[in-house]
Order: C-alpha cells, then sequence, then structure tokens
C-alpha cells in the first residue's frame, strides 16, 4: 500500500469538516427540547364534604371504581396512579397496624364503550404526589371531544376517598381544565373490569384511580417541518461531501 502524502491527508480534512459544521447546525436550529411537566388531572384536599372508605365496610369483597371524563384537548396519558393515604385505618382499634397498601391496584384506562386502552399495577413502591402512588406508563393518546373511564381495583380493604353534598355542595377536588369531571362510576369486581354503573346520590365521585397527563404536542421528536430542513441539509452535507472526495482523487464535478 503507497503511504499517503501529506498533501492527500490535508485534502480530506475537510470532510470531517463538513460532519461537524453539519452537526453544528443542527444544533443550533433544533436545540435539546425539555421534557414536558406532567400534570395531575385529578387534585384532592379532604373536607367535610369528602370521606374515606372501602370495599369491606360497604360489604363487598372488591369494586373496580373510578369516573368518566371528556377530554377537552388531545394529551398524552403518561402515568396511572391509585389513591394513597398511610393515616387511614378501618379497624375498631386504632392500635392494630394498618398499611395503605396491602397489595397492588390494577388501574385500567377505558373508552366510554369499554375497550380497555392500557393498565398498569400501582404497587407500594410507586412514585408518590398527594394523595396518590403514580406508576408510569407508555404514552396513550387520547383525543379531545372524546369521553373515557379511569377505573381501579380497591381491593377488599384498601381505602379510596369518595366526595359528597355536605349541604354546601361537594368540594375538595381540583380538575385539571384538559378535561370535564363526567360521573362517578363502579362495578363490584375482584379484578380490573369496565365500571359501567353510577350512584346518582354522591354529588362527585369516588377517587381510587388517577392519572397524569401531558399535551399531545409536546413532543421530543423534531416537527414535520423540522424533518424537511434536516432532510435537506443532509442532501447538501452529501453532495459537498461528494464534490471534496472527487477533488480529492482528481475529478471534477459533473
Amino acid at each position: 500500500m503507497v503511504p499517503q502524502t501529506r498533501e492527500c491527508q490535508h485534502r480530506k480534512a475537510p470532510v470531517g469538516l463538513c460532519f461537524a459544521l453539519f452537526a453544528l447546525g443542527c444544533t443550533a436550529l433544533f436545540p435539546l427540547r425539555p421534557a414536558a411537566a406532567q400534570t395531575t388531572v385529578i387534585g384532592l384536599a379532604p373536607t367535610g364534604s369528602t370521606a374515606e372508605s372501602n370495599a369491606t365496610t360497604s360489604g363487598v369483597s372488591s369494586y373496580s371504581l373510578g369516573f368518566a371524563f371528556t377530554a377537552n384537548s388531545a394529551f398524552s396519558v403518561t402515568s396511572l396512579g391509585y389513591f394513597y393515604d398511610p393515616s387511614f385505618n378501618p379497624n375498631a382499634d386504632p392500635t392494630v397496624p394498618y398499611t395503605s397498601f396491602t397489595s397492588p391496584h390494577q388501574v385500567g384506562l377505558y373508552t366510554d364503550s369499554g375497550t380497555l386502552l392500557t393498565s398498569v399495577d400501582v404497587t407500594a413502591q410507586g412514585t408518590q404526589d398527594g394523595f396518590f402512588l403514580y406508576q408510569d406508563i407508555a404514552p396513550v393518546t387520547l383525543s379531545a371531544g372524546q369521553h373515557y373511564v379511569i377505573a381501579g381495583v380497591t381491593g377488599a380493604t384498601d381505602p379510596y376517598l369518595y366526595t359528597y353534598d355536605d349541604g354546601s355542595g361537594a368540594s375538595g377536588i381540583t380538575v385539571d381544565p384538559a378535561i370535564t369531571y363526567d360521573q362517578n362510576r363502579y362495578t363490584v369486581s375482584n379484578t380490573l373490569a369496565y365500571a359501567g354503573n353510577t350512584d346518582p346520590t354522591l354529588a362527585s365521585g369516588f377517587f381510587g384511580p388517577n392519572f397524569k397527563i401531558v399535551p399531545a404536542s409536546a413532543s421530543a421528536a423534531p416537527e414535520p417541518g423540522e424533518w424537511s430542513v434536516l432532510a435537506f441539509a443532509a442532501l447538501g452535507l452529501g453532495t459537498l461531501i461528494v464534490r471534496v472526495r472527487r477533488r480529492a482523487s482528481g475529478h471534477s464535478p459533473s
């Protein structure tokens, strides 16, 4: 093999320089976007019109319960959660040890017609935020104007919270403007099931499950227009590299 002369080596230098300039240009055009902040759709502030209960108190082995809602805008569901209050003690003897999460709680997101979109087991190792523990999921995008149901399995003894009208109107919850809270939902079930029943005597609803969202437009991927610019930039870089190599080998550009 004939060793390269210093002149030939210098001729190849512009190729590396082209790549460096291309990378620098992409960084300037498309800086790294920060991850979108998650928003909790239901916030709880227990008041006189909120109470905690469990399935045993109601005389059943377990519920799959939650609430129906309308998506006011398109967004992605990124985490599912379940009610968590370690101070809750349903035992008659308050000295009896009690754990709010005696077992995982399966939480599922459904269309209003009952199709399961996603589900996850929320465990005691989940991330706590307020009165809920959360597990991240692969994002699921919901469409504006569509109706959905969120449901979670209570088990026999773990608590859920409900709100009712104590004479001054139900209070104690806040709702993210991305959704409209429609009504409470429940069904008696030991496993995750579509919650198709509602209790009209409750002014608000059952809060076992909850979820977090980000706007559907909050994406780290380039927008379609940005992809076009990147494609043209890559084409230009390729053409430049071909010309540099031809000059280095003695060929003239076409």
